[in-house]
């Protein structure tokens, strides 16, 4: 697969020629293998568990850099040349929680023709899963395949009943691999009815393909059967295979330089019968899946399905019961993971007096590589859709300021638009409808890329959050009528689960959510011109403004209620309150201490602290208490430094939501803040935190910024080094007055 590369097609999107079909396995021979279920939340049973696998051969030129391929699959592909896996997919269509309804939508490819493709004879293979298997895998109901190999405008090869098949049920719903026993019978595939075919509303993907890099052990310890294991200094220097000693199961666990996402492909030599188990883990001993590979004797190279978070393989190897002459023992050649996941390039620089905050930056780094793939995931263990739309919040924020990273963004903000058309606006967690727009207003702050709001489902689908949300108003503006005030925050308080409040615990975050959307809101439609719709979102928040203080704050207790008919008031509510400008300046500056001592006391998850961050700017607290909370990560990092835990207490790892420490290093403590699209303006406000000294730099369109600061008692030094399409405004330091400031700033 690393050695194929998507074409961009900047001008142009391919399209499949009318003679390249979609095909099936024929409906007469195979009448229960052509239901597929639409999604991880149908009910399966009674859909046939198995795979489609199709061949054919094509002759190709000499010279290959006119050829492209276009390719597809339903539910899931994997595409094989000359024996080598080349690519899978499809690009998932993002999805929602207990979302079963059909898309409206569904990917294709492109790739440049390179190797394994070679001029001459070439054998091409796909494998088509009836069932995926993650929570963003979707079907249109129907199983199916489409290829078109092209060189220039000329079909070279196409899907269509030339194309030989069968049907493939040696992977099994419990994650046991049964090879197929050679010889296999074939048979010719069947190009689908126009009727069934116009069930895939086919969209072009236009990202680049995953990167993927092989990832070998360098550690392994024997849990079982050492007496019987032999050969691991030559496995693990890959100078020989790892022999295993027929016998009872043995089981050791390997070790992986850094945690990775990806799948686990192995090479061995067995009998017949023996059975290879890999058990994921990213901490030693708690597995969180499992696959299992039983063996059809000889020597095999396989790789497993699923994408998994793995630092640590735990591996049991169960013998053949029965002796086959030189094929007794288990002669393991590999194990390794093929790590996968958008292609980065290296992180923006940045360090600091404090060793600990690269620390924490690193974990967050390698965790948000992971949560990239072709769309961003909450995990790669739980691999939840694009309708939890507020953890993508996180993860783009900080490819914006890592990576400088838009694109995966842009294409989410697309399937988020689709699904909320689709739906309705009706997503599981309504509060994160009313982010939609403040992540369509980022995107265009950190990319400058105005044209996503052309995109006819963008504005249809932020018409339909504001019309959904203005439906839930009381009298005053609060949102008091919703099904549902989901998600807030993990945390439970007696019967109240704050992942779904009920209206008197999640009322108010709710109408504080949706005032930051139509804050942003305001602004999209001044960037478009619609000044008669920016007043209009204006005037719906400056009702919510007027009113929402005196519903909810309680004066005696000096804090904000969580909504009507209770007494009951965690920080969450008080850390909206002012980042929506809900609370009185005068107000916010007295309750933001006790807000920030409680979240000290864990009271707020990692994923909340990032709207803690931001109101802590926003009444001019950050310097002051910003670092305590930033060292709250201190022992995350110290638990499991490879990737972020979900939250404080509970939860597994590499959720990139809790990676907001590496958006505050480039936002806050190196202080660079678009005020303008793409970066045109740019505010630097270095909040020091306590440290002497930082620097770093921060990825635009334009280029990198390059910040560098130190401190004293009596003055604050700070270099600015930034390209020249980019207007700086420089903000000193809390008790910094500018003549105590020496700015040095070049423009390149």
């Amino acid at each position: 697969m690393t050695t194929m590369t998507r074409n961009s097609f900047k001008r142009e999107i391919p399209v499949f020629p009318a003679k390249a079909r979609w095909i099936w396995l024929p409906e007469q021979e195979f009448p229960n293998a052509q239901a597929t279920p639409v999604s991880y939340y149908t009910d399966h049973h009674g859909f046939a568990f198995g795979s489609a696998v199709f061949r054919q051969k094509v002759t190709l030129p000499e010279r290959l850099d006119d050829c492209r391929l276009l390719v597809t699959g339903d539910s899931k592909y994997r595409l094989f040349v000359n024996g080598e896996i080349v690519c899978d997919g499809p690009p998932e269509i993002g999805g929602d929680w207990n979302n079963q309804e059909v898309p409206d939508w569904f990917f294709y490819e492109s790739y440049k023709v390179a190797a394994p493709f070679r001029s001459g004879v070439n054998e091409v293979v796909a494998e088509v899963m009836l069932q995926g298997d993650s929570q963003c895998d979707y079907s249109t109901g129907h199983g199916g395949f489409r290829l078109a190999l092209l060189e220039g405008d000329r079909l070279l090869l196409g899907t269509d009943e030339n194309w030989e098949c069968r049907f493939d049920t040696g992977r099994r719903p419990e994650r046991i691999y049964f090879p197929e026993r050679e010889p296999v019978t074939w048979t010719r595939a069947q190009c689908l009815a126009a009727a069934v075919s116009q069930r895939w509303k086919l969209r072009y993907y236009p990202l680049p393909p995953l990167a993927v890099q092989e990832v070998f052990p360098d550690q392994l310890n024997i849990r079982f059967g050492g007496e019987r294991i032999s050969g691991t200094e030559d496995f693990l220097g890959r100078r020989g295979p790892l022999v295993l000693r027929h016998g009872s199961p043995v089981t050791f666990a390997l070790h992986f330089p850094t945690e990775v996402a990806g799948c686990a492909e192995f090479e061995m030599e067995s009998a017949p019968g023996a059975r290879l188990t890999v058990r994921y883990q990213e901490v030693e001993g708690f597995p969180h899946e499992y696959d299992e590979y039983c063996t059809n004797g000889g020597r095999v190279k396989f790789r497993f399905h699923s994408v998994e978070a793995v630092l640590w393989l735990e591996v049991s190897v169960v013998f053949a019961s029965f002796g086959y002459e030189g094929y007794d023992d288990v002669r393991l050649y590999k194990l390794s993971m093929m790590s996968q996941g958008f292609p980065l390039g290296e992180a923006a620089p940045f360090h600091s007096a404090d060793s600990s905050f690269s620390a924490i930056r690193k974990c967050c780094e390698n965790t948000l590589r992971m949560c990239m793939q072709r769309l961003h995931w909450d995990s790669p263990v739980h691999k939840e859709g694009l309708g939890c739309l507020a953890d993508y919040r996180i993860n783009a924020l900080q490819s914006y300021y890592l990576f400088g990273e838009s694109r995966l963004m842009r294409l989410d903000l697309i399937r988020i638009a689709l699904l909320l058309c689709q739906k309705q606006h009706l997503l599981f967690h309504t509060t994160y409808n009313a982010l939609f727009p403040v992540m369509i207003c980022e995107y265009i702050l950190y990319s400058g890329d105005h044209t996503i709001l052309e995109e006819p489902e963008i504005p249809q689908a932020v018409a339909l959050v504001f019309a959904g949300l203005h439906q839930l108003e009381d009298g005053d503006g609060m949102l008091t009528r919703a099904d549902n005030y989901m998600f807030l925050d993990w945390r439970a308080i007696g019967d109240c689960n704050y992942h779904h409040p009920d209206r008197s615990n999640g009322a108010a975050s709710l109408t504080a959510f949706f005032a930051l959307g139509l804050q942003a809101g305001v602004r999209l439609a001044e960037w478009q011109g619609t000044q008669d719709r920016a007043e209009q979102l204006r005037r719906a928040y400056n009702r919510i403004q007027e009113n929402f203080h005196r519903h909810y704050f309680d004066a005696g207790r000096r804090r904000y209620r969580n909504g009507p008919d209770t007494d009951n008031a965690i920080p969450q509510t008080g850390i909206l309150a002012i980042l929506a400008g809900l609370a009185p300046q005068e107000i916010a500056a007295e309750i933001i201490d006790d807000l920030c001592d409680k979240t000290l006391q864990r009271q707020v998850q990692p994923y909340f602290c990032h709207y803690l961050f931001d109101a802590l700017a926003a009444v001019d607290a950050y310097d002051r208490r910003g670092s305590e909370v930033l060292h709250l990560w201190d022992e995350l990092v110290a638990e499991h430094p490879e990737s972020l835990k979900e939250c404080w207490d509970c939860g597994d790892y590499s959720h990139s939501w809790s990676g907001t420490p590496a958006i505050q290093f480039g936002k806050r403590i190196l202080g660079v803040i678009p005020e303008a699209p793409g970066f045109a303006a740019c505010r630097i406000a270095p909040k020091p935190c306590g440290l002497p000294h930082a620097a770093g730099s921060v990825p635009t369109p334009h280029g990198e910024i390059g910040i560098e600061w130190t401190r004293t008692a009596e003055c604050f030094q700070i270099r600015i080094q930034h390209p020249r399409a980019v207007k700086i405004h420089f903000c000193p330091p809390d008790g910094y007055p500018l003549e105590n400031c020496i700015l040095k700033e070049k423009s390149d």
